[in-house]
């Protein structure tokens, strides 16, 4: 463990070090030797998170090696990997060429809590947003309804040319599918606009100490199908009561 004796704030004032030395055996007849000590002028101060900023402090290698009486010695290796290289297969590879005296960990293994609230926290986003747009469907399954009752005239020419009980209850499936898909589409365009603007001119700023000073956003093609998908279900299930209620309604054509 360090000891700090310094106003870090203070780049004038000397850093020094203590860290309890390994290999002082006398402690009585010379209590000095029982720590390593080490001067230093400190170059600038970093802010990342107050988690980080009250524990650690950066120092070339060699420094850090004869402070811990280490030399020659790592306790940690960081690989940086291409943008499209797989983290788990890289990790297998290491693992096995290295043996089980060496452990290795992912980024997200590193830092699985954090990367686990930040999915939970995209989950619920989504679940409370679905919870919304099921809330909005009934407009729709009202318009529909509406819809059913404004065709009866065009429902009877269409059932008198022949056509099927489930050929109308497909058309007001597919009119509810295209408006959901439509209403999809645009809401598509405007969020990846926004996020597009977040990214170029950072509107929404963070608060506090952090490495970035925007919310960082960033646009997936799975999310993307996977809100497709979620609003094609949605549309199905408010245009199956109307389209339902389509297909049974009986109507009659009258001679005028």
């Amino acid at each position: 463990l360090c000891g700090l004796l310094l106003d870090v704030n203070n780049v004038f004032n000397t850093l020094r070090l203590y860290y309890p030395n390994s290999e002082s055996s006398n402690l009585s007849l010379s209590p000095e030797s029982a720590f390593q000590m080490l001067e230093l002028k400190p170059d600038g101060i970093f802010r990342v998170q107050d988690e980080f900023d009250s524990k650690y402090i950066l120092t070339a290698l060699p420094l850090a090696q004869e402070l811990l009486q280490a030399k020659d010695r790592y306790s940690s290796v960081e690989i940086k990997l291409d943008k499209h290289a797989n983290a788990d297969d890289v990790k297998a590879v290491l693992q096995k060429t290295l043996g089980n005296s060496f452990h290795v960990a992912t980024r997200f293994e590193q830092n699985k809590t954090l990367y686990m609230v930040m999915r939970t926290e995209k989950w619920a986003v989504f679940a409370i947003l679905l919870l919304v747009m099921l809330i909005a469907s009934f407009n729709m399954v009202g318009a529909l309804s509406l819809l059913v009752l404004e065709k009866q005239k065009d429902m009877g020419i269409l059932r008198a040319m022949g056509a099927q009980r489930n050929t109308i209850r497909s058309i007001f499936l597919t009119e509810g599918v295209l408006w959901s898909f439509t209403g999809g589409i645009i809401g598509l365009a405007l969020g990846a606009l926004l996020c597009f603007a977040q990214q170029r001119f950072s509107m929404v700023k963070l608060q506090g100490s952090f490495i970035i000073e925007a919310y960082p956003v960033d646009v997936q093609f799975s999310d993307c199908l996977v809100i497709i998908a979620t609003l094609t279900v949605v549309g199905l299930l408010a245009a199956w009561y109307p389209s339902l209620k389509a297909r049974n309604a009986n109507v009659e054509l009258k001679a005028s």
